[in-house]
């Protein structure tokens, strides 16, 4: 079993398209885990890698007008047809190869099933970056606001799925709050 499995071309097709992810987010992935992460920098990375993945399988037009931290991934609606979402060149190879083997109606449904995978797997990739790494509320939160208007937003900042997005560090500003507020009376 494991021996036919491997000799699938759809397997090595599979393969590949997460090679060719993996090397997309290595660089940023790199940059995050290093000892002292250029903070200016993560931002623009940020945006640029979920770009990058959005630009796999979504129209180009909804990309162009859509800020990253705003991309609806799950929206069919901005997604290309399956034909034309990008797996990457080794995979597109491996496809090209099959098909040129012959393709008939059930390996019709199996690229299309293979191609359906894989942008199930880039929608879940740019929502668990759009979980973790909340790029909104920084935008929003200004050096000219007021101390309160500042963590006002940090606090109201939410995740792509609703939760709070910084609990912990909103529980240590309100302690430090109300050691300043007690401290000034």
């Amino acid at each position: 079993m494991i021996v036919s499995t491997r000799q699938n071309k759809f397997t090595l097709a599979y393969f590949e398209f997460l090679s060719y992810q993996l090397e997309c987010c290595n660089s940023f992935n790199i940059l995050f885990q290093s000892t002292r992460p250029p903070l200016h920098s993560l931002k623009k990375e940020l945006e640029d890698l979920i770009k990058s993945i959005a630009s796999d399988f979504m129209t180009l037009d909804y990309m162009k007008k859509t800020a990253p931290s705003k991309i609806d991934s799950t929206s069919s609606a901005f997604h290309v047809p399956l034909i034309q979402i990008y797996v990457g060149m080794a995979a597109t190879a491996t496809l090209c190869e099959m098909e040129a083997d012959g393709a008939g109606e059930t390996q019709s449904e199996q690229f299309d099933r293979f191609r359906t995978h894989c942008t199930d797997f880039l929608v879940e990739a740019i929502l668990q970056i759009q979980k973790r790494f909340v790029l909104v509320a920084e935008s929003e939160a200004k050096s000219e606001m007021s101390w309160e208007q500042y963590w006002r937003v940090i606090r109201d900042a939410k995740t792509v799925t609703g939760e709070q997005t910084y609990p912990s560090l909103m529980q240590f500003v309100s302690i430090i709050a109300l050691f300043l507020f007690q401290t000034q009376q």
